[in-house]
């Protein structure tokens, strides 16, 4: 099932070329209402990126997401700096209380760990995703209220 180029299934979050995008500043900004995980990841993604083979699951995409939070973690105070330049910028979950959602994006970049430990605690939150219940069964409900639209 497509709209406008973009799989449903994952909530416009596949092009038909394959590439995965999605930016969702409520959630950076800590406004998400899916409290019952830290981020969205489904058993449809995981197995779009490998997941379960073993190997290419942990080098390209585990390795990769680490290596990425830890890059974003070393730019934390450039992103923070900019967000809170775009406190005007018409973000809805930015304009209400910027100095609350801002507090809250630097705590999602852990700047309390090492390298070492972001990298692990990370992977805690992958595999919390992958293993938890409530979520597949949300992603269900999810999957038949877009279809029905």
């Amino acid at each position: 099932l497509t709209e406008h180029g973009v799989s449903v299934l994952l909530d416009n979050m596949v092009k038909k070329t394959g590439e995965m995008f999605h930016i969702d500043f409520g959630f950076i900004l800590g406004k998400d209402p899916k409290v019952y995980l830290p981020f969205r990841l489904t058993k449809e993604m995981a197995e779009a990126m490998g997941y379960p083979d073993k190997d290419n699951w942990n080098k390209n995409f585990k390795t990769k997401c680490c290596q990425a939070f830890n890059c974003l973690r070393k730019s934390a105070a450039l992103i923070l700096s900019l967000m809170t330049l775009m406190k005007d910028a018409g973000i809805s979950d930015l304009k209400i209380d910027p100095d609350t959602a801002l507090l809250k994006m630097q705590e999602r970049f852990r700047l309390d760990l090492t390298d070492e430990e972001a990298e692990r605690y990370f992977l805690v939150l992958i595999n919390d995703c992958l293993q938890a219940i409530l979520p597949r069964i949300i992603e269900q409900a999810h999957k038949i209220a877009v279809w029905i639209r």
